[in-house]
């Protein structure tokens, strides 16, 4: 069953306010929702299952769907140099930690230059995930990636 849509969003903005007030906005929210509902199915999937028993070895973990390279990947070239401090875990916590999961998710995006699209513009958003998130190597179609937005989000 997958999360309520209202509170999710709310558990993301104050996640994010929490971390850092800099990465807060309304399209970083729907991009995250997006990315949530692509992913995941808004949190019906805790992992990927690859027919492989191990959740260690899931393709991608949580529900922002975070693979094991891409959480190393992000924590120590992103995260770290900004946040010293940031208390890092092992990929296998984004299962169980929401937090840490759309901290995650929402450094990836941070680590782009180019702006958010606006909240509002669905199609943009899923472009910007599809360019930045799921990457031109990754299985999603933009189509897909609305109508789960859209299924999912509301």
């Amino acid at each position: 069953m997958p999360f309520n849509p209202d509170q999710f969003r709310e558990v993301i903005r104050c996640t994010l306010t929490d971390f850092d007030e800099k990465v807060v906005s309304t399209a970083a929210i729907e991009l995250l929702m997006m990315t949530a509902a692509q992913e995941s199915h808004l949190g019906s999937y805790l992992y990927q299952d690859d027919g492989d028993v191990h959740i260690e070895t899931g393709l991608a973990l949580g529900p922002m769907g975070i693979e094991k390279a891409t959480y190393y990947d992000i924590v120590k070239r992103v995260i770290i140099p900004r946040y010293p401090s940031f208390a890092t875990q092992t990929h296998v916590d984004l299962i169980t930690d929401l937090r840490l999961s759309i901290i995650v998710a929402r450094m990836k995006y941070w680590s782009f230059p180019e702006p958010l699209p606006s909240p509002d513009n669905v199609k943009g958003l899923a472009r910007y995930y599809k360019q930045y998130y799921n990457t031109y190597k990754g299985k999603a179609r933009i189509g897909d990636v609305i109508r789960n937005y859209e299924t999912y989000c509301f």
